[in-house]
């Protein structure tokens, strides 16, 4: 039997993490019941460029390794949900502007002008309809995990929780119709929100207690999908046994038409013999009745 195989797809815009994870991560095995799954990760360092007319945008070579990456389905999407140019600064470039105007900031997504960019950008990328891009990366139904490390204060330079979720599923409608995606703040679940992880904690233990948690997660999502196995493999048992019980049942015929064969169509081998001995019985009775009567002159 082939081992079956989970495949994760990882995207982050910091290199030193994705290569961290995928060398912990990357064809690790995992057994539930007698399966033994391996895991697969496809890792992809997304990198934003600015362009001539001073716009930002990912550069071609990310969107050519998730067209590759993507020739199979995969079975769960890692994804960091911020994507931001090495030139953006944040307390200089957008503490001002989010200051100046909160409401203004929000609605016009005002980050994105300077060069920080998500998911909703990334799956609308220019590509053909046909490509392994479009139909296994954007088209993508099984779970989805979005996560996010953002310092303390500033959490509302970025779109809060709520938002990021809502951004998530309107990119991948598909995973959202069946309520596959979900959301998490890295430094809230993993430090606590507490300020000692940040600067030099966090560049040194980040990555490492990032893949750790990332294991345990896709490690539930492979219970989850064997789980889902197991149910449909019941669910074809009952449904074939279902359907020999049908077959051995008689048709519906209207009382009128019933026939002696009819009537004994679905009775078993012991009822059968049973009625049989009931029947000869009733025939070895009525003639004792009848050599007794004929006795007695009763006729």
């Amino acid at each position: 039997m082939n081992q079956p195989k989970f495949r994760v797809l990882l995207l982050d815009d910091k290199e030193n993490h994705l290569n961290i994870i995928k060398d912990a991560l990357h064809l690790t095995t995992y057994q539930v019941f007698d399966k033994i799954w391996t895991i697969e990760i496809e890792a992809v360092n997304i990198i934003v460029v600015k362009k001539e007319d001073k716009t930002f945008d990912f550069d071609a070579s990310c969107i050519q390794k998730i067209e590759k990456a993507s020739i199979e389905p995969f079975d769960l999407l890692i994804l960091d949900i911020g994507y931001l140019h090495k030139d953006l600064k944040i307390e200089e470039h957008l503490r001002p502007i989010f200051e100046e105007n909160e409401l203004e900031y929000r609605s016009n997504q005002k980050w994105k002008q300077f060069g920080a960019l998500s998911p909703d950008n990334l799956v609308l990328v220019e590509i053909h309809e046909n490509s392994n891009f479009k139909k296994n990366f954007v088209g993508h139904e099984n779970s989805i995990f979005g996560y996010t490390y953002i310092r303390h204060g500033q959490e509302k330079l970025f779109y809060d929780e709520e938002g990021c979720l809502k951004m998530l599923n309107k990119s991948f409608r598909n995973a959202a119709l069946n309520n596959n995606i979900k959301l998490e703040g890295t430094r809230k679940k993993l430090f606590y929100n507490s300020p000692e992880f940040e600067g030099i904690n966090e560049k040194l233990y980040y990555p490492y207690i990032l893949s750790q948690y990332l294991e345990k997660l896709i490690h539930i999502e492979i219970w989850k999908k064997e789980a889902g196995n197991l149910k449909k493999n019941v669910e074809i048992l009952v449904a074939n046994h279902e359907s020999e019980i049908e077959k051995k049942k008689s048709p519906k015929r209207d009382p009128g038409t019933l026939t002696i064969r009819d009537i004994f169509y679905d009775l078993t081998f012991p009822q059968l013999w049973y009625i049989l001995g009931a029947l000869v019985t009733l025939v070895v009775g009525a003639v004792s009745v009848g050599v007794l009567l004929s006795k007695f002159n009763v006729f």
